[in-house]
């Protein structure tokens, strides 16, 4: 309920007790690894609004031991990697993402978007044309693409990457 009115300083602490709390349970262990994802999920998604990178790092490498195959959650680690100025490791998370799930925009796409979304327009360029070379047939990666070229400015280039996305 806090979470839904956005009381989250309040949903965050209440989040913690039930963390604290299941630290020691002792019930049915397929109910506590169930209590154990949803904390932690939203512990994390807390975390990153705050923009606390470290402590959504912590709460989505636990939820990761839970769930070592869950794209959206090794998504959400690259970010909060990223965020930390660990492109590398984000990027191997995304790689893993991936790897998990086919449908999720590739790895090089996200990182052009996070670099562009940080001011790095040089860095989001290598990006951009590392995903295009490494699925030029890829819907939403011309989609991004042409996005990201609407946003620079470059009307020729959008118009030309939606074409192809359409094709």
């Amino acid at each position: 309920a806090a979470l839904q009115a956005k009381r989250n300083a309040e949903a965050e602490l209440l989040f913690d007790k039930a963390r604290q709390l299941l630290a020691k349970f002792k019930g049915n262990e397929k109910r506590k690894t169930a209590m154990e994802v949803a904390v932690r999920g939203q512990l994390a998604q807390l975390a990153m609004k705050r923009k606390d990178w470290k402590f959504a790092q912590e709460n989505l490498e636990t939820l990761l031991k839970l769930r070592p195959d869950n794209a959206a959650t090794l998504q959400m680690l690259a970010k909060a990697l990223f965020h930390q100025g660990k492109a590398d490791e984000a990027l191997e998370k995304l790689r893993a993402a991936a790897a998990a799930d086919k449908n999720v925009l590739t790895p090089e796409a996200t990182m052009a978007m996070w670099y562009e979304e940080a001011g790095d327009r040089k860095k989001a360029g290598e990006f951009m044309v590392e995903a295009l070379n490494a699925k030029p047939k890829d819907f939403k990666t011309r989609l991004m693409a042409a996005s990201w070229a609407l946003q620079s400015k470059s009307f020729d280039q959008a118009r030309q990457q939606a074409e192809i996305a359409i094709k």
